[in-house]
């Protein structure tokens, strides 16, 4: 995994909330990932605990602790947890690497929403964080993905967009009352199966900083290959928050999967 969290505005615990929290001006396709139904649903189907990787600010941790579930939230950045714990210390919140962390337990569902696993461009490292919810997860727990999907409607959009950049959101900077107004462009590097998502936030004193957010791209039969030969099966396929069926024109690909036994 190469992206450098410390150094994106993005990954700043309270400035990543309030830019969440703001309306999205474009891509009405995508439903939030924090409906509090469909995890509340998928997580009501495997039981207590859950385990939450790449747990952010806590924004489906605790929606998930507030239903009544015993929740886990596990996350590298340091600057996310402490916006985490500042809303709640009903979660228990730990800080490491999801590719080499030890808990010592097993859990009945482990999630890994809002791209999670796309931070992961080399096999290897995509295979260790596997390998280890393998090992967190009992022996009929399930492990939830939700991965980037490019869809056909979404290559069309991008190549007749391209260039184009244009206003994501507005919002206030939660520490000094700022107006930043963030700007969107988007590539694609076919070699390296790589989508940047390239945010340009505009400050009011004219400053201008850009975050470069990349994602590798697993495509539906890559990720399935890559579950099946990591002990994993794929049991359902989602294609939004809605729970409606995974579909060529989806704009989110989310896995349910269960482990095989040893």
């Amino acid at each position: 995994m190469k992206i450098d969290i410390d150094r994106l505005i993005f990954y700043d615990g309270d400035i990543y909330d309030a830019y969440l929290a703001s309306p999205c001006l474009f891509d009405t396709d995508h439903k939030t990932d924090i409906d509090r139904v469909f995890w509340w649903e998928r997580v009501k189907e495997c039981g207590d605990p859950v385990l939450e990787i790449g747990c952010g600010t806590g924004r489906v941790s605790i929606p998930l602790m507030e239903a009544g579930f015993s929740v886990v939230g596990v996350d590298f950045s340091q600057s996310m947890l402490a916006q985490a714990r500042k809303k709640s210390d009903r979660v228990e919140w730990i800080q490491e690497d999801i590719r080499t962390f030890n808990l010592e337990r097993k859990f009945a569902c482990i999630l890994a929403p809002y791209y999670v696993l796309n931070y992961f461009y080399e096999l290897e490292d995509l295979e260790a964080v596997l390998k280890n919810c393998k090992t967190h997860l009992k022996s009929n727990g399930k492990l939830i993905l939700d991965i980037v999907h490019l869809s056909p409607k979404f290559w069309r959009e991008l190549y007749e967009l391209a260039g184009v950049v244009d206003t994501l959101r507005k919002f206030i900077h939660p520490r000094t009352g700022e107006k930043i107004e963030a700007k969107f462009d988007q590539e694609y590097d076919f070699e390296r199966q790589i989508y940047s998502e390239i945010i340009i936030y505009h400050f009011p004193n004219g400053k201008v900083v850009s975050d470069r957010l990349e994602h590798r791209i697993y495509f539906p039969q890559e990720i399935k290959a890559i579950l099946k030969y990591n002990g994993f099966k794929v049991d359902r396929c989602f294609g939004n928050y809605d729970s409606t069926p995974f579909q060529e024109n989806s704009p989110h690909h989310i896995l349910v999967c269960s482990h095989w036994e040893s």
